[in-house]
């Protein structure tokens, strides 16, 4: 987001900027790549500040909602990513540890 997703000629965050920067995001996240939310709350809150004061609602909240699925499962995206990095990073620890009883136990000095 902070990469300057595109708004309104008002210069606020649209639906569709926003949510190509979570589409974004989870195509990042899928790719193992770094992922950079800055701005994304912010935009979100202006485009619920948006939503308040719109003459009809409906498609806002319509839009809102369609966000929300795209923002859950960008979550369950970076979540499944950080599990499977804490394991890896625990398969490590083991691994290395292992390698020490077993250069211990031969008599072998690291």
């Amino acid at each position: 987001m902070s990469g300057g997703a595109g708004g309104g000629a008002d210069g606020l965050p649209s639906f569709a900027a926003v949510g190509e920067a979570i589409a974004a995001a989870r195509r990042a996240v899928a790719a193992n790549d770094f992922v950079d939310l800055a701005g994304l709350d912010a935009a979100i809150a202006s485009l619920c500040d948006s939503a308040r004061s719109a003459p009809t609602r409906e498609p806002a909240a319509s839009q809102l909602k369609a966000l929300l699925a795209e923002l859950d499962a960008l979550t369950s995206d970076l979540a499944t990513q950080q599990a499977a990095l804490e394991r890896a990073e625990a398969d490590a620890v083991r691994r290395q540890a292992n390698a020490a009883y077993a250069r211990s136990s031969s008599g072998d000095q690291p």
